[in-house]
């Protein structure tokens, strides 16, 4: 057990018993018990496996370009379907809410599975995909479809990740959109998922704003709402500092922690496009 500073020392050593039996103490059994039920999902990207990590009890956003949160969403459902020896669950099910219409979203997902010499058909069984087309469709599905499917699937052990991708594109695609409206769901959505995660990664995406933007203060109020809610989050913006460069980099910033920092990156990494679509080949 750590302890900062002398007075915290001190209290501790003179605690009774009974408070120390309130305290947060279990056996060492239990501890291997909840690390092997959370399990860990890699994103095999050395840079950023090494970075953060994933479990099954965690909350991702991803925040950045479409194409890029689409590459990094459908590359963990793939992964998630793999072995654990592998860096995967072993998920008998992924639940895939397609928010933007992404029409190349599982495109991808098949480019994935061939790199990995997975089996297509089997792979795309194992996703339960939904779409919605109104933020009413898109409220309803999460803070009242989800929870039940959730619910129904973990009776059997099967769900280990939820994806949601483009969770603002509604919301910022309609012009006629009165926003306190908007800011009210987008609360009880972003509640609702937080509700999700007994076992279950929950992994969201959205696009970032930019000062140019003509749906800036929406996206501003916005990320004030979910931006703190998520315990970890990966930002990914286009690198243009070489401009002449055949290849194309990322700058990718690592929130490992919302809670403690708030603001300040836990790590800053440099990557190159392919990273997000190549899959390495095994040393």
């Amino acid at each position: 057990m750590k302890f900062s500073g002398r007075g915290c020392h001190q209290q501790n050593l003179s605690s009774s018993p009974e408070q120390l039996s309130r305290s947060k103490f279990q056996t060492a059994y239990s501890d291997i018990e909840d690390r092997r039920k959370r399990r860990i999902l890699t994103f095999d990207i050395e840079k950023i496996d090494s970075s953060i990590s994933l479990s099954t009890v965690d909350c991702l956003c991803i925040v950045g370009e479409r194409k890029y949160t689409n590459s990094i969403l459908m590359r963990l459902c793939v992964r998630a379907l793999i072995s654990k020896r592998q860096g995967g669950f072993e998920s008998t099910n992924v639940i895939f809410l397609d928010a933007g219409n992404n029409s190349d979203v599982f495109y991808k997902c098949v480019n994935f599975t061939r790199q990995y010499g997975l089996n297509i058909k089997k792979v795309l069984q194992s996703i339960m995909m939904t779409r919605a087309f109104t933020i009413y469709q898109l409220a309803d599905l999460l803070i009242y479809e989800l929870p039940r499917i959730i619910e129904q699937f973990n009776n059997n052990g099967n769900v280990a990740v939820v994806m949601i991708a483009d969770l603002l594109n509604l919301f910022t695609n309609d012009p006629n959109i009165d926003l306190d409206e908007a800011i009210f769901l987008i609360k009880e959505i972003i509640i609702s998922i937080r509700k999700t995660l007994d076992n279950t990664l929950v992994v969201v995406s959205f696009q970032q704003y930019n000062n140019n933007d003509n749906h800036h203060k929406s996206y501003a109020e916005y990320d004030k709402i979910l931006l703190p809610r998520f315990d970890k989050r990966i930002e990914i913006t286009r690198n243009n500092n070489d401009s002449n460069s055949n290849i194309n980099l990322l700058d990718v910033k690592v929130y490992n922690n919302n809670k403690q920092s708030k603001k300040n990156c836990s790590r800053s990494l440099l990557l190159e496009e392919r990273d997000l679509q190549i899959i390495p080949v095994p040393r």
